[in-house]
């Protein structure tokens, strides 16, 4: 049997979604100090990338390093998650999870009606 090779593809370039994926890269491999500088440094380039956002927000909030109140403030800020609807149905996702059934399913009836 062949034993099977990852292969990683190279991220060059100084753009906000190639920040993001070295940051992607910098967790998967237990570097969390390194993909915080990257995805800050592709937010400094670009506050409203989605992606970006989103993944930065998700692994502070994850890690404890903001609080479920912070997170909803942080996610109503700005257009980034307010222009499409898996902008709306993250949002409403992060509801059911902290425990805010109510509005939670409120935002994805919305959604999918």
């Amino acid at each position: 049997m062949r034993p099977f090779y990852k292969m990683e593809l190279p991220v060059v370039g100084k753009r906000t979604d190639v920040c993001n994926k070295k940051a992607i890269g910098a967790l998967a491999r237990g570097e969390d100090q390194l993909a915080l500088k990257y995805w800050e440094e592709a937010i400094a380039m670009k506050d409203e990338h989605f992606d970006t956002k989103w993944n930065y927000l998700m692994y502070k909030w994850r890690s404890g390093g903001m609080t479920d109140d912070e997170l909803q403030t942080e996610l109503q800020q700005g257009d980034v998650f307010s222009q499409s609807d898996i902008g709306g149905g993250l949002k409403g996702l992060v509801k059911l999870v902290i425990g805010d059934v109510t509005d939670g399913t409120e935002i994805l009836t919305t959604i999918i009606a």
